[in-house]
């Protein structure tokens, strides 16, 4: 079941200029940016050695 909300968001949000920042896919958010693909790839094979190590439920 999918359902939206009737408004933009859930709390009221003051205006605000933000600064850009890079973010860890390119500009055309397909791949992420080869300055972080050996890192991004060690957050992956931690975060799927500790999944496997759970015990099964």
């Amino acid at each position: 079941m999918l359902n939206s909300l009737p408004a933009d968001d859930v709390r009221t949000k003051t205006e605000r200029v933000i600064k850009p920042v890079t973010g860890l896919l390119d500009d055309e958010n397909k791949k992420i940016r080869t300055d972080y693909e050996d890192t991004t790839r060690k957050v992956f094979i931690k975060a799927n050695e500790y999944l496997a190590a759970l015990p099964a439920s």
